[in-house]
């Protein structure tokens, strides 16, 4: 048994329930007995579309009744059931993250081309994460930390601005020196730098830190 928040998809006031597709051959007769067949290869499609509303008010004696739900096994080759679903992730409630709403699209698919006495089950399902809509948590941790929340994120950012203007200038400063350096190595000692001792000047933890503080600010 599977439990879940989960019911149909609704538009406009209007529940979408299950939309049925059964594929057979156009008409038929078989009789094993006789070693007779008569098959029409032609294949025709018949869809029903059944609401939740329209099966808590019909009777089941009523659907068994009628002519799409009666079928003939030597004329079947597919049903299809399509229908879709929607539901709310609860796990997040106590925690500092809002619900996920999920969409699912499902199709179960009776596979009978075989004609061998087994029919082959398939089920497919696709889902999709969407904006819950309209939320409302009372007494939970989400709406009591929300304001603090923004106001702790609004001074890591303050914080990661100004560690970026602070590295940043420190690397600028550095790269004048180097530059004043080699000047002055060059114009003494008539001799050039090599590259290794060009990048002492420069802190590599600067540039991490750089790095860390735009990914943070980005995010």
């Amino acid at each position: 048994i599977s439990l879940g928040t989960l019911g149909y998809e609704q538009d406009e006031d209007d529940m979408a329930g299950l939309h049925i597709c059964k594929q057979q051959y156009k008409k038929g007769t078989v009789l094993p007995s006789n070693d007779s067949l008569l098959i029409d290869s032609t294949i025709e499609t018949e869809c029903i579309h059944l609401k939740p509303q329209d099966l808590s008010t019909k009777e089941i004696s009523d659907l068994k009744n009628s002519t799409f739900f009666n079928l003939e096994f030597y004329r079947l080759i597919q049903v299809e059931i399509y229908f879709k679903l929607k539901g709310i992730d609860l796990q997040t409630i106590h925690t500092r993250e809002l619900p996920d709403c999920y969409k699912f699209e499902n199709t179960i698919t009776f596979n009978n081309m075989a004609h061998s006495g087994k029919i082959k089950i398939y089920f497919d399902t696709d889902a999709d994460i969407e904006e819950c809509k309209d939320w409302n948590i009372s007494g939970s941790l989400v709406q009591k930390n929300t304001q603090y929340i923004l106001v702790f994120d609004g001074l890591v950012i303050v914080s990661c601005f100004a560690s970026l203007i602070l590295c940043t200038r420190s690397i600028i400063l550095a790269l004048k020196l180097q530059k004043r350096f080699v000047n002055f190595f060059l114009e003494k000692y008539e001799r050039h730098v090599c590259s290794a001792d060009r990048l002492e000047f420069i802190n590599g933890w600067y540039v991490l830190v750089i790095i860390s503080d735009v990914m943070t600010i980005i995010g």
